[in-house]
């Protein structure tokens, strides 16, 4: 089908399908029992991925419930564990300004706001920049873990975090800041990570970048947003409790993958009839 409908494309340098050859453009057609068949087949695949989605979701907040009921709410501090600035355990840091006219196909991976996804870093449509160009820009390489946040946009305050098992050097853009322990007798990361996802924290970072026509947090004001720190053996037992979540969240992550392959794979078959 690709074959033929190449063959009746015009225009060299985008080439294209007129409606007239799109609407008599011949395809398969099977029986409505057919049909119906495979539909079902689809359905059920389908059900199963939405299931696996479900669950990541309600792992998702959990996180935060168990949060609330280890620390209580930011907003009222009704266990009045001290506060002060996230910045007294945290420096949060900006990207470096990388010029997109030095964007390439080979060369070091550029972090940018769109790779935030869903709490992750995706590297799959990662920009790249050759070595030659990196220059200053050098030392804002990214490490493995890394929690990163989108600092201006409509996505401002969304999270993604490295990856564990980086194989090559990444570089954060602008406008991607880094938040990172400075002092790991006041903070651990597993509660870090849960803060900066708080409803309090992203409403707060929000009120800072108000009033103005595009969305826009600096370093600074990341870092004096008031937050409260409880004594770190409290956290620890919180961080326990959170790589329990993150396993099975893992496990839920790699069977939804292995559902969207044969989803896929269920979808080809159908259509060229092998199903």
């Amino acid at each position: 089908m690709i074959a033929r409908a190449n063959s009746l494309t015009s225009g060299a340098n985008l080439p294209r399908l007129s409606p007239r050859s799109l609407a008599e453009f011949p395809i398969p057609l099977l029986p409505i029992a057919e049909q119906q068949r495979i539909a079902a087949i689809l359905d059920r695949a389908e059900s199963l991925r939405a299931k696996r989605r479900q669950a990541l979701a309600k792992l998702d907040s959990l996180t935060q419930s168990i949060f609330v009921d280890v620390f209580g709410d930011l907003n009222t501090n009704p266990k009045s564990w001290p506060m002060r600035d996230i910045g007294w355990a945290v420096r949060v840091e900006g990207g470096f300004a990388f010029k997109s006219e030095d964007f390439a196909s080979v060369g070091s991976g550029i972090i940018r706001i769109s790779n935030l996804v869903q709490g992750k870093v995706d590297l799959a449509d990662i920009a790249r920049m050759p070595a030659d160009k990196i220059d200053k820009g050098g030392r804002f390489r990214v490490l493995a873990g890394d929690i990163l946040m989108a600092m201006s946009g409509a996505t401002t305050g969304k999270i993604g975090v490295m990856p564990s098992d980086l194989t090559e050097p990444l570089y954060q853009n602008q406008r991607v800041g880094s938040f990172r322990i400075t002092d790991p007798t006041r903070m651990r990361r597993e509660f870090l990570l849960a803060l900066l996802g708080s409803r309090f924290y992203q409403k707060s970072l929000w009120q800072a970048a108000a009033g103005v026509a595009q969305p826009n947090v600096s370093s600074g004001q990341l870092e004096s947003i008031s937050v409260f720190f409880p004594p770190i053996e409290l956290q620890d037992a919180f961080a326990s409790q959170i790589k329990v979540i993150e396993q099975l969240k893992s496990r839920q992550q790699t069977s939804l993958c292995k559902l969207d392959q044969l989803f896929a794979s269920l979808q080809h078959r159908g259509f060229e009839g092998k199903l």
